[in-house]
């Protein structure tokens, strides 16, 4: 399957199964912008058959970590929406509910505090470090 984030073919030109999966995908979307060299964001893709789509990458969720303890080094939102903050790294997957984060060490609900911000990528993809805590070779 083509990797609908990286298309660069113009509409009319791509195979029926991608203009399928790309239309059914629901957006974000971004298309071409041939004057300035830009991937604009539009949520209603008119489907011109000159242009090019393709889905707008997922955005990380975003938090000002001044607003969170330092003993908490990263954050990830699990699969209803709701952001923890971790001590350790969490792994996914829960022995008793689907779609959440196995938590690592102590952690705290992120989702209540102002400044932060859920992306647009997969609850699985979510999973965010502190600024200087990043793993090593992981």
């Amino acid at each position: 399957m083509t990797d609908l984030t990286k298309i660069t073919t113009p509409f009319a030109l791509l195979d029926d199964k991608t203009k399928g999966a790309l239309k059914a995908h629901g957006g974000p979307y971004e298309f071409w912008y041939e004057y300035d060299g830009s991937w604009p964001t539009i949520y209603n893709p008119s489907w011109f058959r000159t242009y090019i789509y393709r889905v707008a990458p997922g955005t990380k969720d975003t938090i000002n970590w001044d607003h969170v303890a330092d003993q908490f080094i990263c954050m990830a939102r699990d699969a209803d929406g709701l952001a923890y903050a971790y001590t350790s790294k969490p792994k996914i997957g829960c022995t008793d509910v689907v779609g959440c984060w196995r938590w690592g060490g102590d952690y705290a609900g992120v989702h209540v505090v102002a400044s932060y911000k859920p992306g647009t990528c997969d609850w699985k993809d979510s999973l965010v470090f502190r600024p200087g805590h990043e793993p090593k070779g992981d």
